[in-house]
């Protein structure tokens, strides 16, 4: 636990606990949904490259208004494309509309994932990031735990009432949204109590910082052509080949997700023994193998043990990766950092989806899993080698947070 927490900070993690139910519901059901629809894989690569594609062309703007005018309007504007984006979900089912509700999902991603980040992390000393986003992650994704157990709801609901698939899942849709909307009131408390500073030289690209920037891009472009062909079609992966619904995804992730949690937690005490760099760095290389498992998986609960398996290691990197970065780069460029590293990886994610599509439908099912097998060593390599001079441990590094009220 960080030693100070203020009003706003407590109030973050409340409004976490509620996104996390609606991703944990969104993530199990969505793609199941879009399927009894009739999309194909190639369909679903297309939808998701969509909201890749308006992420990329608004994350700079995004950051840069937000170091300019401050982060509270910024995060309020991403709102309303979400909240037509979530209308268009639960009414449409034609190929055109849910490829649009997605380019306006990446819209209000962009400002999300431009802001949130820093604007939670100048709530804090910066000695005391590691376990801030610690326990960020480890609310967030307990609260995705409860809400992925919810895919039992479905069959259910078919079994005893009568509903469809379709039908069921589109009743879980409804209530992640309900999820999503109800953080919005702590979002604006928070803004009440909290000194929405501004800084930053409007648009301007002469970053002090730039060196860390350009190599977490690198970073985060090698990740993405490694993990998302694979895990951007997980359900589908297992639906394909296991014939699995939403009640056998809600409990592998609601597992899974507890598995994270723990692995955010200890985080921050390994990387004080070891430092950051080698702790990211070996649990990157240390995930690698078990990509190459899932292909020789014999059923769904061998599947069930290696998933769980990778990510208790992988999700060492998770609260570690953000800490590092928003130690390192100056504090009133943040944002704008912030929103240039993670243009990269929406970037990649404009063509991944694609490509985790093809490989599935014209190679072999398995395919972007071997892809990510072969890739994360490179990735975990090359982090160590950019940031084996930043090898953050037992550094006191002060920053004062921002004023609050």
């Amino acid at each position: 636990m960080p030693e100070k927490l203020s009003k706003p900070a407590k109030l973050f993690y409340i409004s976490n606990i509620m996104n996390g139910l609606g991703n944990g519901i969104f993530n199990v059901i969505l793609q199941l949904y879009l399927l009894q629809i009739g999309f194909t894989a190639s369909d679903l690569g297309t939808i998701f490259m969509m909201s890749s594609l308006s992420m990329f062309l608004f994350m700079i703007p995004s950051g840069i208004l937000a170091d300019k005018y401050g982060n509270g309007k910024i995060i309020i504007a991403g709102w309303i494309p979400l909240i037509i984006q979530m209308g268009i979900i639960l009414s449409s089912s034609s190929i055109e509309l849910i490829s649009l509700a997605w380019f306006l999902n990446g819209i209000g991603n962009a400002t999300s994932n431009a802001v949130i980040g820093p604007f939670f992390s100048s709530l804090f000393e910066k000695e005391e990031l590691d376990k801030a986003f610690g326990l960020r992650g480890f609310i967030n994704i307990v609260s995705m735990s409860i809400g992925s157990l919810m895919g039992l709801i479905p069959p259910y609901l078919v079994a005893n009432y009568g509903f469809s698939l379709r039908s069921s899942y589109w009743f879980m849709l409804l209530l992640a949204i309900i999820m999503f909307i109800t953080q919005i009131p702590f979002y604006l408390l928070i803004f009440k109590y909290v000194k929405d500073e501004k800084h930053g030289n409007g648009f301007s690209f002469n970053l002090q910082s730039k060196d860390v920037v350009i190599k977490y891009s690198i970073i985060q472009i090698i990740q993405g052509i490694a993990f998302n062909p694979f895990i951007s079609f997980f359900p589908y992966f297992v639906n394909n080949k296991f014939g699995v619904e939403s009640d056998g995804l809600g409990s592998i992730q609601f597992i899974s997700y507890f598995v994270q949690a723990g692995s955010n937690l200890i985080a921050p005490k390994i990387a004080e023994k070891y430092g950051s760099v080698k702790t990211i760095s070996l649990a990157l290389i240390s995930a690698a193998p078990f990509f190459a498992l899932f292909t020789v998986a014999p059923s769904f609960i061998w599947l069930s043990v290696i998933y769980i398996a990778r990510l208790s290691i992988a999700s060492v990197c998770n609260p570690l990766l953000p800490s590092l970065f928003y130690r390192l780069v100056h504090p009133e460029e943040k944002a704008t950092a912030n929103s240039i590293s993670t243009m990269a990886s929406v970037g990649t994610n404009t063509f991944t989806p694609k490509i985790g599509a093809y490989l599935m439908e014209n190679i072999s099912i398995n395919a972007p899993a071997l892809l990510a097998a072969l890739l994360y060593p490179i990735y975990g390599t090359t982090f160590y080698y950019f940031f084996k001079n930043n090898n953050l441990k037992n550094q006191k590094l002060v920053e004062q947070p921002i004023k609050t009220n």
